[in-house]
């Protein structure tokens, strides 16, 4: 096989630079590659191939696939397609446990925290690799041995206890937060990040801690009365629920008759996780209450719920209000689409406070196995914090963390709405880390060297912070002008978001509006061009829910229940228009990534990236559609070559 010319290398590195560097896969030239580059191609570490572009790297993986090789390098990104079958591992071949023992050493050794980011679009298989990735960093050390050194039995059963508690952890999370999408049977509609913690002593790798931190669930699914495609359901728990009582539910109208049977598997999850039967009762009694309320049934939502019936049927058909001049209050009644919203926003309301109540059970079933051995720790995980997750115990001064990030990917929907924005602006921070943290990586290569080279304006070469602040930079960003429109209440509308955007973003380049649709915006993402409508904006960043609907919740016989959704402390009802929670839903998830972005920085760079990939969507064992590899995920695992383009 002849060896290729740098010829197209070195075009490719004229092309980054100008910024005219494309990441599509043309057909012909994905032929030709496959044609004369047959030997290069298998290859384990594609940063290796002579020719830089779209065409080698998608011929590369797809001959990797087609050798049932899931794993491969690039440089220090681990790319891993989904093989949608089990795979025996092939010895000395790239693994994700690579990327896990790099961490562990990382964090035991030197004692620095680490990140492993895992990535990909739904479908590509990012849930399988952080289970396997979690699983081999608690099988490759103890637990933490308390000062009276407790048996190597006691404490190989404690570590056993906590691998099954972490295990369980991600059936029971996965039912609460995943759903059926017209792309993937069980995407997940939130994102994770999962710590092990390690004091390091005398070299040891003994795990201290566990916790789960959560992001951003995806509310609007819970009350969505209508579905795009026969694939798009409601959530897992949800449609188990439905399926158990076996009648037709309105937030479950495509839940199938094998559901019911599921909802067996998810308890024995909550069990195995540690959850008893009380919280599990307490689950299932938050989900039909949740059902019952999309169903028009206010009765049977109270009694799941433990209120009164006849006060929660007020709080939701009316609203008090302050009487002109006087301390009295007069009622008025809400309009028929009003009322609607407020039992969707309670509903709502009601699943995402049974979520973070959830994780914040695991995170104190997680902590039990350690207690077991080494005693009370210092901070109890599972108290909630104020953003609806938890709270995890306070590190010691010497302790490093091995942080697991598994997060939604990037989305382009038919009809793209405010969650979709807030997805895609989080893997826009994610790229933005990505970026900046691999080109200062290679940077310290160079100096290391002692090689010359001349500084780089990333920002400028790849873009990768100009969405960042298109979206979230106040005061004009799109999430603070629609903050704007929450503030003025009944005033503000989403057609007036849309004209501030428009006149604030009108020579953005990567800001634009269709061409005959003038009434949506468009924003070019690393991944590609999305647009938005705008259309119910408003109503999902604020979410509002009445204050005498709250108030009535206060008063369940269930202690459990009255703790959901317990109105702030001074908070009064009578408010002339709809009374907003404490934050919208675009401030927390801001709040949210600024957290994130600070626990990724606090890690020893570079982090340790895990880029997953679906091969096909058919989810077909022995294809690997190549020329529908899109710009999306070409483009994304071409980032890196890109930043060792730049500095060479």
């Amino acid at each position: 096989t002849p060896k290729p010319s740098s010829a197209a290398s070195d075009v490719y590195k004229r092309q980054v630079r100008d910024g005219a560097a494309s990441t599509r896969v043309d057909r012909a030239r994905l032929s030709d590659y496959d044609a004369t580059y047959e030997d290069e191609a298998l290859c384990s570490d594609v940063s290796r191939l002579a020719s830089l572009h779209a065409a080698p790297l998608v011929s590369a993986l797809a001959r990797r696939f087609r050798a049932r090789t899931t794993y491969t390098n690039v440089g220090d990104v681990l790319i891993a397609v989904n093989p949608w079958r089990d795979v025996p591992d092939a010895p000395g071949a790239p693994h994700v446990r690579d990327v896990a023992t790099a961490a562990l050493e990382g964090a035991v050794e030197r004692r620095a925290s680490q990140a492993i980011v895992i990535s990909g679009e739904s479908g590509a298989g990012k849930t399988v690799s952080a289970t396997r990735i979690i699983e081999y960093l608690v099988a490759s050390g103890g637990l933490g041995r308390s000062r009276k050194r407790e048996s190597f039995e006691r404490r190989e059963k404690a570590k056993e206890s906590l691998l099954a508690r972490l295990g369980a952890s991600i059936p029971s999370l996965e039912a609460l937060g995943n759903a059926s999408t017209g792309l993937n049977d069980n995407s997940s509609r939130f994102g994770k990040l999962v710590k092990l913690s390690y004091d390091g002593r005398g070299g040891e790798r003994d795990v201290v801690g566990a916790s789960i931190e959560e992001f951003l669930l995806e509310k609007a699914r819970v009350s969505r009365r209508s579905r795009s495609c026969a694939q798009e359901r409601n959530y897992h728990f949800l449609c188990q629920l439905a399926g158990k009582s076996g009648a037709k539910r309105a937030y479950a109208t495509n839940a199938k008759s094998d559901d019911g049977a599921k909802l067996a598997k998810t308890e024995q999850a909550f069990a195995a996780l540690g959850l008893d039967d009380d919280v599990t009762a307490f689950a299932e009694a938050v989900g039909e209450a949740v059902l019952c309320l999309g169903d028009g049934d206010a009765a049977a939502a109270a009694a799941a719920l433990g209120v009164d019936a006849a006060a929660l049927a007020v709080a939701l058909k009316e609203r008090r209000c302050a009487g002109a001049g006087t301390d009295a209050t007069v009622s008025v009644t809400y309009e028929p689409t009003e009322q609607l919203r407020v039992v969707d926003a309670l509903a709502k309301a009601l699943y995402a406070a049974l979520f973070g109540g959830i994780v914040a059970a695991a995170n104190a079933a997680l902590a039990a196995p350690l207690e077991e051995v080494r005693g009370s720790i210092a901070s109890p995980l599972g108290e909630r914090s104020p953003n609806g997750g938890s709270t995890p115990r306070k590190a010691g001064p010497r302790e490093a963390f091995v942080g697991i990030l598994d997060i939604y990917g990037f989305e382009i929907f038919a009809v793209n709405g405010l969650d979709q924005l807030l997805i895609n602006y989080a893997n826009e921070v994610l790229q933005r880390s990505f970026d900046d943290c691999l080109l200062k990586a290679e940077a310290k290569r160079y100096d290391d060297d002692a090689v010359p080279w001349d500084a780089v304006d990333l920002a400028r070469c790849l873009g990768s912070t100009k969405v960042v602040d298109l979206v979230a930079a106040p005061p004009r960003g799109l999430l603070p002008l629609l903050d704007e429109q929450v503030k003025l209440g009944v005033r503000g509308a989403d057609a007036a978001f849309l004209t501030q955007a428009d006149k604030a973003h009108k020579d953005c380049d990567v800001y634009g509006k269709p061409r005959f649709d003038r009434d949506k915006f468009t924003v070019t993402h690393y991944a590609g061009a999305v647009t938005y409508d705008p259309a119910g904006f408003l109503l999902s960043n604020s979410d509002p829910l009445p204050v005498d609907v709250a108030a009535v919740l206060a008063t369940s016989s269930k202690p459990r229940v009255a703790a959901l959704l317990a109105p702030e402390p001074g908070a009064r009802s009578g408010a002339k228009s709809l009374p907003q929670l404490r934050e919208s839903t675009s401030r927390v998830f801001r709040g949210q990534m600024r957290s994130l972005e600070k626990t990724l920085a606090a890690c020893a760079a570079p982090a340790h990236y895990v880029r997953c990939v679906r091969p096909n969507a058919a989810k077909s064992p022995d294809d690997f559609d190549a020329v529908s590899y899109t710009h999306l995920r070409a483009h994304e695992t071409l980032r890196y070559l890109v930043c060792r383009l730049l500095l060479e």
